[in-house]
């Protein structure tokens, strides 16, 4: 037998409205997952802020899952989902206060879930999620409000046989169905087993070796045990996927991860493979990567340009770099530079020599991958590798 007593209506109401924050924001966040598995999520979300807070970094690691895939946003809004429809069956006085233990407990629950997952984005990620804070504020402010009932005892305590019956089938019937909606969201993300197979193959290969001059565009330290180099197309559409699936993977290693980026452009005017027409602003825009890293502004260029891809044209590399408040005149001035164009072209036959037949192609400390990896992909062969000498 368990002393309790019923909520009041105010603390219901609150608990329901909560509840209904967390259900809409859980699935704003599975929504994020999906995009960020499946290559599809944009360089900077609109829920990153500066270099603190980057929902990207967070979607793309190996917590931002259960199990088999199953996003922890979408368990979130499963149990915020049963959360609500038992504080508003506690708002009949024949529930109302049976109910308030199972409250208590499953926001309580939540809380203890919070507080380990803060602990690993300030440890572990050293980056936050602006929408996790918002359901673990949900999560601790609910809380709160069932304590603060719990102690005041708000009316006169009756005793109540305390069954967990219906709170567990509420819980295990919202978590079903809400699994079974994550499942159905995520045909454009590879599973785990895919990934790990791929990540085999790349592991097995011989390294191959890779002339990198300091003067390469790039990201990340010179000293990083892992360097990813990339020969990419601006105007190629898997590559933009590519640049997008990297980009969270890049943030969450920082200084263990370098990125060089080498031109492959698909345009016949530079690429002596390349026999008709396909991107007319690629050798320009390849350029303009060289170009931006003699100012310093590589990465912002690079990203610049993957986000405007679908309105790319010759002249654009010029129009970026003013976007991007570079210098104007110096910028054209290397654009013209026949020592621009025999870099560009000196990636070209390094890529030939390599084999480089498609773009996206990557070498990760030597190993080739062609086409892009999703983030966990990268995730785990990063993770490998760091762990041989």
């Amino acid at each position: 037998m368990i002393t309790t007593s019923p909520l009041s209506r105010l603390k219901l109401n609150l608990l329901a409205l909560l509840g209904l924050i967390a259900v809409i924001v859980s699935w704003i966040q599975t929504h994020h997952f999906v995009e960020v598995r499946s290559g599809q999520a944009a360089f900077e979300s609109f829920c990153t802020v500066g270099k603190a807070f980057d929902c990207n970094a967070i979607d793309a690691s190996p917590y931002a899952e259960l199990f088999a895939g199953i996003p922890l946003s979408a368990a979130a809004a499963g149990w915020w989902f049963a959360i609500l429809i038992l504080s508003l069956l506690a708002r009949s006085s024949e529930f109302s206060a049976s109910l308030a233990p199972a409250l208590l407990l499953m926001t309580g629950i939540g809380s203890i879930f919070s507080v380990a997952y803060l602990w690993i984005m300030a440890r572990v990620l050293q980056v936050g999620c602006l929408l996790c804070l918002v359901i673990d504020s949900v999560n601790f402010l609910a809380f709160g409000i069932l304590v603060h009932s719990w102690v005041k005892q708000e009316r006169k305590p009756g005793t109540f046989k305390f069954s967990l019956q219906m709170p567990v089938i509420v819980s295990i019937l919202s978590l079903f169905v809400a699994t079974l909606i994550a499942k159905g969201m995520q045909d454009g993300v590879p599973n785990s087993s895919d990934l790990r197979a791929r990540t085999s193959e790349v592991l097995a290969a011989t390294p191959l070796t890779l002339n990198l001059p300091e003067t390469l565009p790039s990201i990340g330290s010179s000293q990083a045990p892992i360097t990813i180099v990339k020969f990419s197309d601006f105007q190629c559409p898997s590559c933009r996927m590519g640049a997008q699936s990297l980009h969270p993977v890049l943030k969450r290693y920082g200084d263990r991860v370098r990125f060089v980026y080498r031109n492959f452009p698909l345009d016949q005017k530079c690429n002596r493979l390349v026999q008709s027409a396909m991107h007319p602003a690629a050798c320009e825009l390849a350029k303009g990567a060289i170009c931006s890293q003699a100012q310093g502004r590589f990465e912002a260029y690079y990203e610049r340009v993957f986000q405007n891809q679908a309105t790319l044209k010759p002249g654009a590399a010029l129009l970026i770099a003013q976007e991007l408040n570079l210098d104007g005149p110096e910028f054209e001035k290397c654009l013209s530079d026949s020592a621009t164009t025999d870099r560009v072209l000196q990636d070209i036959e390094e890529g030939i020599n390599l084999q480089v037949e498609s773009t996206p192609t990557f070498f990760v400390n030597g190993r080739r991958v062609s086409g892009a990896l999703p983030p966990q992909g990268w995730n785990l062969l990063i993770e490998e590798l760091l762990k041989r000498p």
